[in-house]
């Protein structure tokens, strides 16, 4: 498996509520200017890759999601940390600062925090657990870890980990039976 993966994982619109509509976005904004870390964290979910009735805007995305990282919020500490990781993977010229964040330290204390909650089968978790297992260059292990955690949540029916194990599949270009599944797996993840 190739760690350009970590390009193609993010290409889906994130599973807060498919029917976006102007007085959904605009509640949404109020509740987060007021700031609940929850409406925060997906004001820059839908940012990061936009969604109807909202523009992608990498400026927006990160500054909701930190945000919501200033107060604890642990999804919006994987979001943000995958943010930079996917900047590094793509050559961006925009690189989000980290400003105050160990970056290593805050990816193990995230991990140790999202395992914990994977227990619950949180299928959120599951995915930006899988996510930040495969950072920019993973370890075999770490690579195996992640497919599991996105399994579990593929399975649960989570579109954006369908999304993300979908194109870990079809990088096995090599396995005509994996390709199938991959695909599969982003056809499911479209669809919903």
């Amino acid at each position: 498996m190739s760690t350009a993966i970590i390009e193609e994982q993010f290409d889906f619109i994130p599973d807060i509520d498919r029917k976006c509509t102007n007085e959904k976005i605009k509640a949404l904004t109020k509740m987060a200017q007021s700031g609940d870390a929850d409406a925060q964290f997906n004001l820059g979910e839908l940012y990061a890759d936009g969604a109807p009735g909202i523009l992608a805007n990498e400026t927006q995305a990160w500054r909701w999601t930190r945000m919501a990282v200033d107060q604890g919020h642990t999804l919006a500490m994987a979001h943000l940390l995958s943010m930079h990781d996917r900047a590094i993977q793509d050559g961006s010229l925009y690189l989000p600062p980290l400003d105050g964040i160990d970056y290593d330290d805050a990816r193990a204390r995230t991990i140790a925090a999202l395992e914990g909650s994977v227990s619950d089968e949180n299928t959120s978790s599951m995915f930006w657990l899988g996510v930040l297992l495969i950072g920019v260059t993973p370890k075999q292990d770490d690579l195996r870890r992640a497919c599991e955690h996105l399994t579990l949540a593929s399975n649960k029916g989570y579109a954006p980990a369908m999304s993300a194990m979908g194109s870990i599949q079809i990088e096995d270009e090599d396995d005509d039976a994996y390709l199938a599944d991959g695909i599969a797996l982003l056809e499911k993840s479209w669809a919903k």
